[in-house]
């Protein structure tokens, strides 16, 4: 994490490519000091993470700013390899999402690669529908009911995800993604889609009050 007096994206999560064998971005998190403090990410296979350490860090500062140059205030905050930690991803699929009252919601519940961004969107997602599930029938009918129908959805989007993977991340240079993804926004009703598939949380309902106390475990 850096910080940052002055920063373009003050509320955007921003990322940049070099076709898909480069992956960098910065995402603002707090505030510290009336400075903007943002978190940064590099992606790369984890067989490549010793190589990784062995290069000099100045020809990878060099590598950043190269595919990012107004960055400049970041990377030159950059002195060491230790600042940095290892975050690996898999994915995972539960069998089920809730096993009597016990729920599991967000990356608990459906573990992806990270490229897409829809981390926080299907954890919003379920939390909705839990609330909508409990709501209506209780805490133990109401989690079964909310792993019925959720299962189903956050699988096929983390296949959806698993697909997509390569496009963001492999050995080549990218031109296919670029050509693929244009041809595709061409297609009627792919830009609408794209649009849903991270924008469109069902609607949220009111809870009774004995549902609120369920949750709780008052």
């Amino acid at each position: 994490m850096f910080d940052v007096a002055d920063w373009a994206g003050q509320a955007l999560l921003e990322q940049r490519y070099g076709g898909t064998r480069q992956m960098y971005g910065l995402m603002p998190t707090a505030r510290i000091d009336n400075k903007l403090r943002l978190s940064m990410f590099w992606s790369l296979p984890c067989s490549d993470y010793a190589a990784w350490q062995a290069r000099s860090i100045e020809g990878w500062k060099d590598e950043l700013l190269a595919l990012w140059p107004e960055s400049t205030p970041v990377v030159e905050q950059i002195v060491g390899h230790d600042q940095f930690a290892l975050a690996t991803y898999r994915h995972a699929r539960a069998k089920r999402l809730a096993s009597g009252p016990v729920c599991v919601v967000g990356d608990a519940a459906h573990a992806m690669s990270p490229q897409l961004g829809l981390g926080s969107t299907l954890a919003v997602q379920d939390a909705l529908a839990l609330a909508n599930a409990v709501g209506a029938q209780g805490a133990i009918e109401g989690g079964a009911l909310y792993s019925d129908e959720r299962l189903c959805a956050v699988r096929n989007y983390q296949l959806f995800s698993k697909a997509l993977t390569p496009c963001f991340q492999a050995n080549g240079g990218g031109l296919w993604r670029d050509l693929l993804f244009g041809l595709g926004l061409k297609l009627p009703g792919i830009p609408q889609l794209m649009v849903r598939s991270i924008a469109a949380p069902p609607q949220a309902k009111k809870i009774p009050a004995p549902a609120v106390n369920a949750l709780r475990g008052d």
